[in-house]
């Protein structure tokens, strides 16, 4: 009876603005990652003489690979912050 758990509880206003804020930053992504796979497809045809299909599944594989790097580096300097270097001697 003593033990309560807390829990975080948010107003409907709240939620909306998370919502809006999750939409927001998901149409930023989906627009970065639709002009990076633009431009790599215009550069694959201007540089390589290669069928159309095979320069869109390149360019998705490159542009793929563009997000796993960049989720690669978010991931380390969000871990970096928690590190702590005090027995270390330079």
């Amino acid at each position: 009876d003593q033990y309560i758990a807390e829990r975080n509880t948010y107003s409907i206003s709240e939620i909306g603005s998370i919502k809006m804020r999750t939409s927001g930053i998901f149409m930023v992504l989906a627009g970065i990652v639709i002009i990076a796979f633009y431009i790599i497809f215009e550069l694959l045809k201007v540089i390589v003489f290669i069928p159309s299909k095979m320069r869109i599944a390149v360019a998705f594989i490159l542009v793929g690979g563009l997000l796993v790097l960049a989720s690669m580096i978010k991931e380390r300097v969000s871990d970096s912050k928690g590190e702590s270097f005090k027995g270390v001697e330079s």
